[in-house]
């Protein structure tokens, strides 16, 4: 996690300076939001090892459409990327039981 005045404080601050491809912003992205994602998709598939391949698949996805984000307030970051990590999970279900 960035410490001092490298961390970046607000939710919305953070959302303005990854649509910029701030890499330190986009590393706290991660750092900030893995363990939660990854604990999401685990209730889905019930495997560590899916979980995080699913994050990671996540994060890509994040990083690439985090331009169309739009910001509706304090939450609204965190809700959209767990509905990505939700949204993969069952499309991993989805594919595993055919």
């Amino acid at each position: 996690m960035l410490f001092g005045r490298n961390k970046i404080n607000t939710e919305k601050e953070l959302v303005t300076r990854c649509k910029k491809h701030d890499k330190k912003a986009l590393e706290q992205l991660y750092k900030d939001y893995g363990a939660l994602l990854k604990g999401v998709s685990y209730r889905y598939v019930l495997d560590k090892t899916t979980a995080e391949d699913i994050v990671h698949e996540g994060y890509i996805k994040i990083f690439g459409s985090i331009q169309f984000f739009e910001y509706n307030g304090e939450g609204s970051l965190k809700a959209w990327m767990t509905r990505i990590i939700i949204n993969l999970s069952i499309d991993y279900l989805k594919i595993k039981n055919k």
